[in-house]
């Protein structure tokens, strides 16, 4: 339990998808209690585990994970219903001839996502490996990278012979489900 004196751990990811939350919280931390603590979802998922946060912005897949070990603060999370423009798939060949594929190293949900929708028009023999989120380097060394946050909206500039999958839309499109 905290003291009414100690602050509130509050990790939060300060992608450009999380500004309604963040503004308010950078606004309002003082008066709040909050110690706020910005690093990319992956490691926030780590440290709340470790018990270094209170109250923690983690990807989903992480509850699901430790569904017994966490509870889930209502009607608080970043969703959608179409195309957000970050978290890509993208690939400079046809997705069944993909032979390498690089996955930001900073998400779990949108790789598990990404196994999902993808996994049987991925060939099996796919090499999939973590990278830091260097999408042009990424897109130099592998046929496909899974990009997210603010790095992928700058994918799509310039590059015009790449095939992008939006997942967000893709998973709207398959489950009618928000993403």
């Amino acid at each position: 339990t905290l003291m009414a004196s100690q602050p509130i751990r509050l990790g939060i990811h300060d992608f450009i998808n999380a500004q309604p939350l963040v503004l308010p919280l950078k606004m309002d931390a003082g008066r709040l209690n909050l110690d706020l603590v910005f690093d990319n979802p992956a490691r926030l998922a780590a440290k709340l585990k470790a018990g270094e946060l209170d109250i923690a912005m983690v990807p989903s897949i992480e509850y699901l994970k430790n569904a017994d070990a966490y509870r889930l603060i209502p009607e608080v999370c970043i969703a959608s219903r179409g195309p957000v423009g970050s978290v890509l798939l993208v690939s400079k060949k046809p997705l069944g001839e993909v032979r390498t594929l690089a996955m930001d190293n900073r998400s779990r949900t949108s790789v598990a996502l990404m196994n999902i929708l993808f996994n049987r028009r991925l060939p099996p023999s796919v090499l999939k490996g973590r990278a830091d989120p260097d999408p042009e380097r990424m897109l130099q060394q592998n046929d496909a990278v899974l990009s997210i946050g603010d790095q992928a909206f700058l994918l799509e500039e310039g590059h015009p012979n790449l095939t992008v999958y939006d997942l967000s839309e893709e998973w709207f499109r398959l489950t009618g489900k928000s993403f």
